[in-house]
């Protein structure tokens, strides 16, 4: 009896980092399957097609929108109905980020962004999350962040930084995301985690 197929999900992943990472997976043939996660399903079509000419139809876009909860409960019954119920790897890359240097600073750009690129990969972890515990090997969870966080926060007066992290000591949206996972002991998940 041979091994059950390896299923991925990447967040984002119709460019950049996102795409990247997709290819990485199919090129290494780690997953037999691949989900390309995109807020655009044409665009991500697009790119799912092109992949499929190299690597055959090991990938599939897939309509995420991590800011949306019912994108996610949609997103999450189409892995499990094309997985057979289980999902191995989970990358969290999607994200924004509304404010560019030299821009005067916007709360609500930050709250936005903040939005989308932290409680949007909780809510993305938990939504297929059911999923990864359903792996028959440990799961794994990749989330992607960059020194964007970091900056973000520096642009903060510290009575806004204190509003957004409750603590003095984070170094960035990163810290907030191993503090979550900590406080939620899943012991049949391999948790990696770094900074591009």
């Amino acid at each position: 009896m041979g091994e059950s197929p390896q299923v991925a999900l990447v967040t984002g992943g119709n460019r950049g980092i996102g795409l990247e990472a997709v290819r990485i997976l199919l090129v290494e043939k780690l997953p037999h399957k691949v989900f390309l996660g995109c807020r655009d399903l044409k665009a991500g079509q697009a790119q799912a097609k092109l992949l499929c000419e190299s690597f055959g139809d090991r990938v599939e876009a897939l309509e995420l929108d991590v800011a949306d909860s019912e994108s996610l409960r949609k997103a999450a019954e189409l892995v499990a109905e094309k997985s057979g119920g289980h999902l191995d790897i989970l990358v969290n890359n999607a994200g924004i980020l509304l404010e560019g240097d030299g821009k005067h600073f916007a709360m609500e750009a930050a709250r936005q962004t903040f939005a989308v690129n932290f409680e949007g990969v909780v809510a993305a972890t938990e939504a297929f999350l059911p999923l990864l515990k359903a792996s028959p090997a440990p799961a794994v969870v990749l989330s992607t962040s960059s020194s964007q966080g970091n900056r973000t926060l520096g642009l903060l007066g510290e009575e806004h930084r204190k509003a957004l992290i409750h603590s003095s000591t984070c170094r960035g949206f990163e810290s907030y995301w191993l503090t979550w996972w900590r406080a939620c002991r899943i012991q049949t998940t391999a948790i990696i985690a770094f900074q591009l």
